[in-house]
């Protein structure tokens, strides 16, 4: 049962409430509750770092590659003299000569030719170089030109020189030398060169090649195709040497009569000795 007065409740179900008049009752406060927070601890975490290595390389060995020399570079030249009964002592000087500059000693085989020499033998297998110069009835036989037309063909190099222009061989194939044939015989009055091309056969050459005396020559003036005159006389204009190459062989023309001076002509014995090493591919 429940007992009001002034709208109060003064009883409920036997229990007494006491309350003044025209108060409202302070109600019990919800406590404030301070929360107690525990931090979440910050970590720093410990790295250990991955080391660095510096790989020890093993560098792979550079390997120089031997090369494979041309014919004579490393080697001794086989050379053949072919003249008059002078081819032997100037095989000699050419030999010496080659020396002196340095270069292994060649092997020089010397062969006075007459109107019967047929070349027999002159191959490729025997010899690098071939020195063919003519001179009275030193000339060589018809079949010779063949021989040296073979020699060539196969890669052989072939020097030749005065007086071939005018004495050789019937039915001679002066493709075989840079310059067209016939020529006279002819002398130049001083024996002094003008290099008109720079090249390996002149490096070391001085141009007085005969200490101002004359010496015997041909009136070559025409070049076979391809060839180049490297050197002339001076005074007369004329060549001195010049050069072609047929597939892998070089040809040397000497346009002079040199087998007998060579001893004393030191200027003159390099040009020769030159025109060998280019001839056998050791000068480039």
């Amino acid at each position: 049962m429940i007992i009001t007065h002034n709208g109060s409740i003064l009883q409920f179900n036997g229990q007494i409430i006491d309350l003044e008049v025209g108060s409202s009752p302070t109600p019990t406060p919800t406590p404030s509750i301070t929360p107690t927070i525990t931090p979440t601890t910050t970590i720093t975490p410990t790295i250990t770092p991955t080391p660095s290595i510096t790989p020890t390389i093993t560098p792979t060995s550079t390997i120089t590659p031997t090369p494979t020399p041309s014919s004579g570079a490393s080697s001794a030249l086989r050379v053949l003299v072919l003249g008059d009964s002078n081819a032997s002592t100037m095989a000699t000087q050419i030999s010496n000569e080659i020396v002196l500059l340095g270069y292994p000693t060649p092997t020089t085989s010397a062969v006075t030719i007459s109107t019967t020499y047929t070349g027999s033998g002159l191959t490729t297998s025997n010899f690098d170089v071939v020195v063919y110069y003519t001179n009275s009835s030193q000339v060589g036989a018809t079949t010779l030109t063949t021989s040296l037309r073979n020699f060539v063909n196969s890669g052989g190099s072939l020097i030749t020189a005065t007086f071939i222009w005018n004495l050789r061989p019937v039915g001679f194939d002066f493709t075989l030398t840079p310059y067209v044939g016939p020529a006279n015989q002819s002398t130049d009055s001083t024996g002094n060169m003008t290099v008109s091309v720079v090249h390996p056969i002149t490096t070391g050459v001085g141009t007085n090649l005969t200490s101002g005396g004359t010496i015997q020559n041909n009136l070559v003036t025409t070049l076979q195709s391809g060839a180049t005159t490297i050197a002339t006389y001076t005074s007369g204009g004329y060549p001195i040497v010049g050069i072609n190459t047929v597939g892998t062989a070089r040809l040397v023309g000497l346009n002079l009569y040199f087998p007998s001076y060579l001893s004393t002509r030191a200027n003159l014995r390099r040009l020769v000795a030159n025109a060998v090493l280019w001839a056998g591919k050791v000068l480039n």
